[in-house]
């Protein structure tokens, strides 16, 4: 069984994290990494905090209308309605509440064909950048944003094996939004896991390598990213690691 330093790698890639930042543990039904003591009292019921102060000399009229509808979960109708009011009166807002908060464009997503099942990507970069720049002012002083990945089997139903396997996506080191949790990957399959741990991760490692040597750029601030901890149960870790599960 490999230690909890090894990363994961074989003859197609190789995740070359920093010594320790893969660290993976068991602690009763849950693993996490040991670089944070505090893993295990992730918030829960932590509002949004807007910044009142910082916001009223630094941000923009849309920065500040994109946090308080992130803050009270503002319906996108009662935004469009708001947005009307203030173009009436000569303010420079957008039409729409999506042109607002930079709601990426539809755009089809390619279905990949694994083995018991199939997976689709919808990106590590694609779903944390809107996130990034509407909470810009938090992350502004930061050079290095540390992410956190969870894998986990979801059954669909008690009579059927067939399940979900998300890759999800949070952030350690920015407070403000250390609760948003983003889904880049799903595997959909018709047994209970992903027939091979290489070709389920292989979109992710690849995207998340690139990341990692290139960065990426928000409001012209280059940001690095890094991976700090994964979080799974008992049997997501040994399918991470490709070792056996021996439920007794």
């Amino acid at each position: 069984m490999p230690s909890s330093n090894e990363t994961l790698n074989n003859n197609n890639y190789n995740l070359d994290l920093e010594p320790g930042k893969l660290d993976i543990f068991t602690d009763g039904n849950y693993t996490c990494s040991n670089n944070h003591n505090n893993v295990h009292n992730l918030p829960t019921n932590k509002s949004f905090q807007l910044y009142e102060n910082d916001c009223q000399n630094n941000c923009s009229l849309q920065d500040k209308l994109s946090q308080l509808i992130a803050k009270y979960q503002i319906s996108h109708n009662c935004v469009n309605e708001l947005l009307s009011i203030l173009r009436s009166e000569g303010l420079d807002v957008p039409k729409d509440v999506r042109s607002l908060l930079k709601t990426p464009k539809y755009k089809s997503q390619n279905i990949i064909q694994m083995e018991n099942g199939s997976y689709i990507h919808i990106g590590v970069e694609r779903m944390i950048k809107p996130i990034l720049y509407t909470y810009f002012e938090s992350i502004k002083n930061l050079n290095l944003i540390e992410l956190s990945v969870h894998v986990d089997g979801l059954s669909i139903s008690d009579s059927s094996k067939s399940s979900f396997w998300p890759i999800l996506v949070s952030f350690i080191n920015v407070p403000e939004i250390n609760k948003i949790v983003l889904p880049v990957g799903i595997f959909h399959g018709r047994s209970k896991k992903p027939g091979s741990v290489y070709t389920f991760f292989d979109p992710f490692i690849t995207e998340i390598k690139s990341m990692f040597e290139n960065g990426n750029e928000i409001n012209q601030k280059l940001f690095q990213f890094s991976i700090s901890q994964v979080v799974c149960d008992a049997p997501a870790k040994a399918f991470v690691l490709n070792v056996k599960y021996l439920n007794a």
